[in-house]
């Protein structure tokens, strides 16, 4: 990355030109990225958050063109990338409506591998069999960096990628996977979303009923995944209330229920009581649906913890899916069996300084 040459200060929030074009990385220097603009970090990763006086779409842009410039050409030949965990910024006032800004790398660098990623997910999926595995990759993939992440579980044969925003499943959505955000949409991000073909979420007729809306003025139909509180407490229809709403959700034109899903919230404790109480009511309301005539595609209840501490329940049919996130990094079951033997994918490096 090169240093930026003195240009004339932009407007606050505003990407100037001269900035945006040395955003692109250069063929020789240390594997580590860099993105700056107008003086902001633009990676929404901790611990560089996106202003808001920021236009996301340009941001946003700039993030994809750096990431698919260094990770495409790195990580082939190194199978992991490193993401810089700090900067330093000199700020040097050469006149005064000019400021030179030159950035140098951190001695801390944090390295992901994504063949040890790519082997975590394997082990997972295999030992779930035949359920599918969904790659759960919120926050930006937990902080690690959205897209570089996709596409390695991507390769690696993930039947889905699920997110919790819409920005996050946009990054995903020509992966050629279904793409499901398991949290919830603000208004106006709908539109974009089922124009992007990504599987929105449902918690309760009214939500169902505009999703069908906007689907009849797009003209097309919109796949949507249920989200069912069976004991969380944090989103979705209650489980006292489901056996009416859903039928009238899937009486809606315009709409097609592809998934029903919940969530554990203690299943890290390998005695939970809670789990299979939730596990049990689940498949009852599936079995009573099904019996209406209301057969839903896709299945699943297990997160990371449920994988590794209720496997034979919640891992088996007639669920058709798990979702695992937290997995994947080896970072897991951090008071169960740690059955999997997963390796974990970060490695922090720092140079040394003085030894005592």
């Amino acid at each position: 990355f090169q240093p930026l040459r003195p240009t004339p200060k932009p407007a606050r929030g505003a990407l100037s030109r001269s900035h945006a074009n040395r955003l692109k990385t250069s063929d020789c220097g240390p594997p580590t990225f860099w993105i700056a603009a107008s003086g902001f970090w633009i990676f929404r990763s901790p611990p560089f958050p996106m202003p808001d006086t920021l236009p996301a779409p340009a941001a946003f842009a700039c993030m994809q063109k750096a990431q698919i410039t260094r990770f495409s050409r790195r990580c082939d030949a190194r199978r992991a990338f490193h993401l810089n965990c700090g900067a330093g910024a000199a700020y040097t006032r050469r006149k005064q409506e000019h400021i030179a800004m030159e950035y140098a790398a951190s001695r801390v660098v944090l390295d992901i591998d994504l063949g040890i990623l790519a082997e975590n997910y394997r082990k997972i999926a295999e030992s779930v069999a035949p359920l599918q595995t969904i790659a759960v990759l919120k926050a930006d993939a937990y902080g690690l960096g959205m897209r570089p992440i996709a596409q390695a579980l991507a390769k690696a044969g993930a039947a889905a990628i699920a997110t919790a925003e819409l920005a996050e499943a946009l990054a995903a959505a020509d992966l050629g996977l279904p793409v499901l955000i398991l949290g919830t949409l603000l208004p106006g991000e709908l539109e974009p979303a089922l124009l992007a073909d990504v599987r929105v979420p449902i918690a309760g007729f009214d939500e169902a009923r505009v999703i069908s809306e906007a689907a009849g003025r797009l003209g097309l139909v919109a796949r949507g995944h249920i989200a069912l509180d069976t004991g969380m407490g944090r989103v979705g229809i209650r489980l006292q209330d489901a056996a009416d709403a859903i039928p009238r959700i899937a009486a809606l034109p315009n709409l097609v229920i592809e998934g029903l899903y919940s969530h554990f919230p203690t299943a890290y404790l390998e005695q939970d009581p809670a789990t299979p109480r939730q596990i049990e009511a689940f498949l009852a309301l599936a079995a009573r649906l099904r019996a209406q005539g209301i057969d839903i595609p896709w299945l699943h209840i297990a997160n990371s913890d449920a994988i590794n501490n209720f496997h034979e329940t919640a891992c088996r049919p007639p669920f058709t899916h798990v979702r695992t996130g937290i997995n994947l990094h080896g970072s897991f079951d951090t008071v169960g069996r740690r059955a999997l033997r997963l390796a974990p994918v970060l490695t922090k490096k720092k140079k040394k300084i003085v030894i005592w």
